[in-house]
């Protein structure tokens, strides 16, 4: 049996990120995230806007390559690709709403009810 675990929407390559208020970011291939997914953008490696580095929110799915995430990334350095490392999408959560029933088991024996 295999200890490794595979998550899925897998981490996705970032193409663009605009600055604004919410932040628009592209990715080079197909996202899979769903709107409230929680994601994060990881620029450490790749060197340009270091302000969004870490920095993660909900996500509202606007096509299968772009996202907005509700971070105010106006006044932040401008966001280039940097062909030794690519930034990175990374899922993290789902808000508590869409998992709420599994997690709770809702139904005639949950004492919650």
């Amino acid at each position: 049996m295999s200890s490794t675990t595979y998550f899925y929407p897998y981490a996705s390559d970032i193409s663009s990120i605009t600055r604004g208020n919410p932040t628009v970011i592209v990715t080079t291939e197909a996202h899979g995230l769903l709107s409230g997914n929680i994601a994060r953008v990881n620029t450490v490696y790749n060197g340009t806007m270091p302000q969004i580095n870490g920095l993660f929110g909900i996500v509202t799915v606007l096509s299968s390559t772009s996202v907005s995430l509700p971070i105010d990334s106006t006044n932040f350095d401008a966001f280039s690709t940097n062909a030794n490392q690519a930034a990175q999408l990374v899922p993290i959560a789902e808000i508590n709403s869409t998992l709420q029933n599994a997690e709770q088991r809702i139904g005639p024996n949950n004492p919650l009810t």
